[in-house]
């Protein structure tokens, strides 16, 4: 037989990268950290003074939190994840990890993150961080499967990292840390309708009731998401009262425009999955134009 003929070898994948890799996606590593910044934006908005180091120090304990926040709602939600396309070869599901193992992993990295900001910053952030946690885990989590309004309790948990940065950073929480909690609350609803939409018929298998999922020709969940990125609009203003100037609100409001643009498109089109993809990778850009601008114009 020629070697042409001879099919290659796979590359064996070491124990400890699978490891990694089933780590990072019992954490939901992208979502937490984009959970974080936020967090991390109110931070450095309500402190400019803090060290490096510090704000270092804050983002991993922020994270942490998130890690676990997210590794407890997989653990409560496997056996439905088992039954859903795109989740049953997350770690439980397949087998990769136990559910001992991974609650204990979920409670560790809770744990550490609520401590690491306690120790380091102080008892308001930490009780912050902790409620967030549990408004997540034991809240969200169970009204996903009874409720279309889970996806408003979400955006609670969702949004309260804000305040926790400017609670660390300010040991109360500051005007911007409010304003922050208020564009991320908005701006959940037209990010995650759309994602509830295409994932729709795998949301209905682990019987999830989103609102996507409870009405089948995703009109409420394209008006939801309309209304949400108007209010949103309206939230993004306010920093100018604040002190902002024209390198926020000016990226900010286009960027706004283009948010409510893209909103009105996923509830005109007949065939919603492209608009909704749009949506999505748009709702990612405009929260990192509005921090990133919030960041600058402070900064500058």
């Amino acid at each position: 037989m020629s070697s042409e003929m001879i099919a290659p070898e796979r590359p064996t994948i070491s124990a400890p990268i699978r490891l990694f890799r089933a780590l990072a996606v019992l954490v939901k590593a992208p979502l937490s950290l984009m959970a974080a910044l936020p967090a991390l934006t109110a931070f450095i908005l309500s402190d400019a003074a803090s060290s490096p180091g510090r704000i270092g120090l804050f983002f991993i304990g922020t994270v942490l939190s998130a890690f676990g926040a997210s590794a407890l709602n997989q653990w409560s939600e496997r056996s439905h994840d088992a039954v859903m396309g795109r989740t049953r070869t997350r770690p439980i599901p397949s087998g990769v990890l136990s559910p001992t193992a991974a609650l204990s992993i979920a409670l560790l990295f809770g744990v550490t993150g609520v401590g690491l900001l306690l120790v380091f910053f102080n008892a308001l952030a930490a009780l912050l961080s902790l409620t967030t946690i549990l408004l997540y885990w034991l809240v969200y989590t169970p009204l996903k499967r009874r409720t279309p309004w889970c996806t408003e309790v979400g955006a609670v948990a969702g949004a309260l990292p804000a305040l926790i940065g400017s609670a660390a950073a300010a040991g109360a929480i500051t005007p911007i840390g409010w304003v922050l909690f208020l564009i991320v609350f908005f701006w959940q609803m037209p990010h995650f309708h759309p994602i509830a939409w295409r994932h729709r018929n795998d949301y209905r298998r682990g019987g999830f009731r989103m609102l996507a999922v409870t009405e089948d020709t995703g009109q409420k969940a394209a008006n939801h998401s309309l209304v949400y990125a108007i209010l949103l609009l309206g939230a993004a203003t306010i920093p100018v009262l604040l002190g902002a100037g024209p390198l926020y609100w000016i990226p900010a409001t286009l960027a706004g425009l283009v948010f409510i643009l893209r909103t009105a498109e996923f509830g005109d089109s007949v065939n919603r999955d492209p608009a909704a993809a749009k949506l999505f990778r748009f709702s990612l850009v405009y929260l990192g134009v509005v921090l990133a601008a919030l960041l600058i114009d402070h900064l500058i």
